[in-house]
């Protein structure tokens, strides 16, 4: 388990303390864990861009369930619920567009159901 103080206001200390992957801060807000989590995604939709023409959308989906669904599901049951979920769900979902290769202005409903993937809030 490490711990580390970070200075957030000067009257202030914030503690971060990460235990089995899970980052917690001394407020339990889970923000922090969920930008860790971001960072991760961002770094997924890149990997799935990148071979987007030489891959077929079942193996991109089988990349999205190996790497992108596995970040989004550990610890889910924690975060799950609060309002900085919705960074994780806008990520989703930018991932799922990019496996479809539509624009960006399309609406992800249909693209769940087709390739059988549940949202977050879903799960």
């Amino acid at each position: 388990m490490h711990t580390v103080v970070i200075k957030v206001i000067p009257s202030i200390i914030l503690v971060v303390q990460t235990f089995l992957g899970l980052t917690l801060d001394s407020t339990l807000s889970w923000k922090t864990h969920i930008d860790q989590l971001s960072s991760k995604l961002n770094s997924a939709c890149y990997i799935i861009r990148s071979p987007i023409s030489l891959i077929s959308t079942k193996n991109l989906r089988t990349i999205y369930f190996s790497y992108v669904h596995s970040i989004i599901a550990y610890g889910i049951i924690f975060w799950g619920n609060l309002p900085y979920s919705n960074n994780i769900f806008n990520l989703q979902k930018r991932t799922i567009r990019i496996i479809r290769n539509v624009d960006n202005r399309v609406s992800c409903l249909e693209l769940f159901k087709k390739l059988n993937i549940l949202a977050v809030h879903s799960q």
